[in-house]
């Protein structure tokens, strides 16, 4: 016997307004992170997975060093241009994870690229997370450059 969509509905409203979510710090912060997948779009999410927060930090450091920004405005394009840096080497870093992935099993990385594109996609996807991150890290470094000159 089956039970009809409108039913099924229905009933997980009712267990779903059961719920009231994680209690602990350890469980909220880990269910703020449920739709986070590769970071490559993250902006709350810098750090993720096994990378280190210290060497964001020390990145975000030293190139608020390099950059010297002056005022808030160029102190935000600073932390934008440390977190376009962090995520473009984090999309470098999937590339050689997938280029790794199907040397492994296909020996000839000119045809793991053309399998991937019928399938997954996964290439696509990262050259376009890796463009996006690169444009926004050049148009940040221009802007606040434009504005160091003024």
């Amino acid at each position: 016997m089956s039970i009809g969509l409108g039913a099924r509905a229905e009933a997980s409203r009712r267990n779903g307004a059961q719920s009231r979510g994680p209690k602990t710090p350890e469980g909220k912060a880990r269910s703020a992170q449920n739709a986070l997948k590769h970071g490559l779009r993250a902006q709350k999410f810098v750090v993720v997975g096994d990378e280190k927060a210290a060497e964001f930090a020390a990145l975000e450091a030293a190139l608020r060093d390099e950059l010297a920004p002056d005022g808030a405005l160029q102190g935000l394009l600073a932390g934008r241009i440390a977190r376009a840096a962090w995520r473009l080497e984090r999309a470098e870093r999937i590339e050689a994870e997938l280029f790794a992935r199907h040397a492994d099993r296909d020996r000839d990385l000119g045809l793991a690229l053309i399998r991937d594109g019928n399938g997954t996609r996964a290439f696509d996807t990262l050259l376009r997370y890796r463009g996006a991150a690169l444009a926004e890290l050049w148009r940040a470094l221009r802007l606040l450059k434009a504005l160091q000159a003024e």
